[in-house]
């Protein structure tokens, strides 16, 4: 569960990246991951970023680490719903 500050701070980089203010929005996207460094949101717009920025390499780490967390996500669902 993300904390409500660091709740803000994810919606203040999303609207930045939203602006184009990819620098601001990579800044407030890393402030989020300092606190919540498995936020699958987080970590693809992280990706997402860095390749308008042109940091392919980056890019492609952090889209690997988002859907890493989402299969693993997607797994644990299935094991707590098991009877």
């Amino acid at each position: 569960m993300i904390d409500p500050a660091t709740k803000d701070i994810f919606k203040l980089a999303v609207e930045a990246q939203g602006n184009g203010n990819f620098h601001q929005a990579a800044r407030l996207y890393f402030a989020v991951l300092e606190q919540q460094p498995n936020h699958p949101d987080t970590n693809h717009n992280v990706g997402v970023v860095a390749a308008k920025l042109g940091k392919q390499r980056e890019a492609v780490l952090f889209s690997r680490e988002q859907r890493n967390l989402m299969h693993w996500s997607n797994n644990i669902g299935l094991v707590m719903s098991m009877p």
